[in-house]
């Protein structure tokens, strides 16, 4: 079984549905289809070989759709895929070593043509935001729960980014940033 969508679901971006799958040769990797048995592709094969990327957290923006997924090496960390030019690429190694940073696992929005997400750098769930280049927007310690303190929710509204997150002192509460 190919198991379309087990990890990510499905995305519809650029006019294609964006989802995982495994074709039984290359194991689990980014996949699209414009609806045709034709037009059903694999975009990239992140793990090269049988190994699987498992792609997830799929989110379009740009001309690019972007997501978490393991080469291998890296653990699960921040890529894009832009579907203009065909070119996929890791663009940080946020948890560095084989940890996982889950980028976009608890949420993608954009504010001022920057998109943000949520990802783990090792010491617990951040917003993250990216245009030329990464940076961390919010920081509440390398003491941070992973179970409490994790930050939630990304949403843009009124010209901010709006969260959840416990900073250890307060609780659960809402938190914006205007990036």
């Amino acid at each position: 079984e190919s198991l379309p969508g087990w990890s990510t679901g499905f995305t519809v971006w650029r006019g294609l549905l964006w989802f995982d799958a495994d074709d039984g040769i290359n194991g689990r990797e980014l996949w699209y289809s414009d609806g045709t048995t034709e037009g059903t592709k694999m975009a990239v094969d992140i793990c090269p070989e049988s190994c699987s990327s498992t792609p997830s957290n799929i989110y379009g923006y740009g001309d690019s759709v972007w997501f978490s997924a393991d080469d291998g090496n890296n653990g699960s960390e921040l890529w894009s895929f832009n579907v203009m030019t065909g070119i996929s690429k890791m663009l940080a190694d946020i948890c560095s070593g084989p940890c996982s940073s889950e980028s976009g696992a608890n949420g993608w929005t954009v504010l001022n043509d920057e998109l943000f997400f949520t990802a783990d750098d090792g010491g617990g769930t951040e917003v993250w935001a990216y245009s030329d280049g990464l940076r961390m927007v919010s920081d509440f310690g390398e003491e941070i729960d992973p179970g409490t303190g994790m930050v939630t929710g990304l949403l843009t509204f009124e010209g901010r980014v709006w969260f959840d997150a416990d900073d250890q002192q307060n609780g659960r509460e809402m938190w914006h940033s205007d990036g």
